[in-house]
């Protein structure tokens, strides 16, 4: 299901912002943690994960909360399938798919990224950074 709503994403919306999209999905998956798992998170990483949630309409967020069930779901799989890697070694490697979209986006498919996805871009990728560091007790 994921796949098939990244595909939708990709078709009706520019590559660069629907791969910045899926860069969010380490946060969603943090805040799942500390409502499911208890685990704690302090200030700071609740600030990188609320960073960039903005007011948006009723069908933004319908939305939304479709996307994150289908990113919830497919997390999931990926979750499964990093078990035969080593995770602290494969899981940095998400964010360069942001790059690589940036590439696709204007290479290929002629896009021009204005500041606001050029900035949203870096704050998901630098939230996920900062979680991923700071992750070691």
């Amino acid at each position: 299901m994921g796949r098939i709503f990244y595909a939708l994403a990709i078709a009706f919306m520019p590559i660069t912002n629907a791969a910045s999209i899926l860069q969010a999905t380490p946060l969603v998956v943090v805040l799942g943690a500390v409502i499911f798992l208890n685990e704690k998170v302090g200030w700071r990483r609740w600030t990188a994960i609320l960073t960039g949630w903005a007011s948006m309409s009723f069908e933004a967020l319908i939305f939304l909360l479709a996307n994150a069930a289908a990113g919830v779901s497919a997390y999931f799989c990926l979750t499964i399938a990093m078990r035969v890697g080593d995770v602290s070694f494969v899981t940095p490697f998400r964010y360069v798919r942001v790059l690589f979209a940036l590439f696709f986006g204007i290479v290929l498919l002629g896009e021009n990224p204005n500041l606001y996805i050029l900035l949203g871009s870096g704050i998901v990728v630098l939230s996920g950074i900062y979680i991923i560091t700071t992750n070691k007790k």
